[in-house]
């Protein structure tokens, strides 16, 4: 096959309908659970958090990732663009997973053990971790660059 650019592109892996077989029967094995036990599942809950998880992707975390890509990352450098875009999605998909937990969903105060810990803090670590790592990065590569600008 001969994509838009002209590049020929490799021939699809045929094995591929199998891990999709695999992954469909995995996914009704789910659903099946939440339907068979639906007394401990709460398939309702279960739906309402589903959709909500889908439309926090789709109406907050997609927009902001790309207003972030659209407007700030488009003013760096072009070697630097990559990295502080890989940095915006792990930091806004580290946050939409991280959101239930920091928001305190399902808490309650009858079973202070429930939630235990400071969320919020160590979603604000996780995040400089990210960052630190972003810079680490770019760092690296201006060095990089430098130096093969001095050979």
């Amino acid at each position: 096959m001969t994509t838009l650019s002209g590049r020929d592109e490799p021939r699809p892996w045929r094995g591929r309908f199998l891990l999709y077989g695999v992954g469909a029967a995995a996914i009704l094995w789910g659903l099946r659970g939440i339907v068979v036990d639906a007394a401990v599942t709460q398939p309702v809950n279960w739906a309402v958090f589903f959709v909500l998880g889908v439309l926090g992707h789709d109406v907050l975390l997609a927009p902001i990732v790309f207003v972030v890509a659209l407007v700030g990352v488009r003013r760096l450098p072009a070697r630097y663009r990559s990295l502080v875009q890989a940095g915006v999605v792990v930091s806004g998909l580290v946050t939409l997973v991280a959101l239930p937990v920091v928001l305190g969903f399902g808490r309650r105060p009858d079973v202070p053990s429930q939630l235990p810990l400071p969320y919020l803090r160590n979603l604000l670590l996780i995040l400089a971790l990210v960052w630190a790592a972003v810079a680490v990065l770019v760092v690296r590569r201006r060095i990089q660059r430098s130096r093969a600008v001095m050979e």
